[in-house]
């Protein structure tokens, strides 16, 4: 089983939404984990809180909604009250 704890589509992606379109096109393209999401077969549980500052829960529903497309066995949770370093689920 792969457990995922605010995941994020890429590294790319993150720039992207904290510091813009500009800077993010002069990173180089690492962890492009919604690309990885077609070659996992495993059961995925998927965890990311709404108030997660550091990175936006919609990059693990992105990557949720991927894997979902040729893998039944994932599930996502999004707590309410959960932000990038304090757990409430």
């Amino acid at each position: 089983m792969l457990i995922l704890m605010s995941g994020f589509c890429s590294l790319k992606a993150i720039v992207k939404e904290l510091a813009g379109k500009l800077i993010a096109h002069l990173v180089k393209e690492r962890f492009n984990n919604l690309e990885a999401m077609k070659h996992i077969n495993c059961p995925v549980f998927i965890i990311h809180g709404k108030l997660d500052t550091t990175i936006n829960y919609q990059q693990s529903v992105e990557l949720y909604n991927e894997l979902s497309k040729t893998n039944k066995r994932c599930q996502i949770v999004t707590p309410d009250n959960m932000t990038h370093i304090e757990l409430d689920f």
